[in-house]
């Protein structure tokens, strides 16, 4: 399971809890969103969508200081091998967006 810390989005928010919660639900909206457009990328084949989409998540993951998501995210940006391979990285985005909802729902 991957490690959503905190730390870099604190520093960002200087204690604004208001600030925070906002940085996260617009960071969970990407989320769900790369989750969504990676599952027609692969029921399309579509591998600009693909690129698209997790790189969307590897930048807000950065930037919120995510930073095994984003480590994952530049491994499988450009993945272009066996399309079934893909199924197997939709599971684990799932996996960690469940996981970070539970980890930030459990904090607030």
């Amino acid at each position: 399971m991957m490690q959503f810390e905190s730390n870099r989005l604190d520093e960002l928010v200087d204690g604004d809890e208001g600030l925070k919660t906002e940085f996260l639900n617009l960071y969970m909206a990407t989320f769900e969103k790369v989750i969504t457009d990676c599952k027609t990328a692969f029921e399309k084949n579509d591998q600009k969508l693909w690129h698209d989409a997790i790189h969307e998540l590897k930048g807000s993951s950065m930037n919120l200081g995510f930073n095994d998501m984003a480590n994952y995210c530049k491994n499988i940006e450009y993945y272009a091998g066996d399309p079934n391979e893909k199924v197997n990285f939709i599971a684990e985005l799932e996996k960690n967006f469940v996981q970070l909802k539970d980890t930030f729902q459990n904090k607030n």
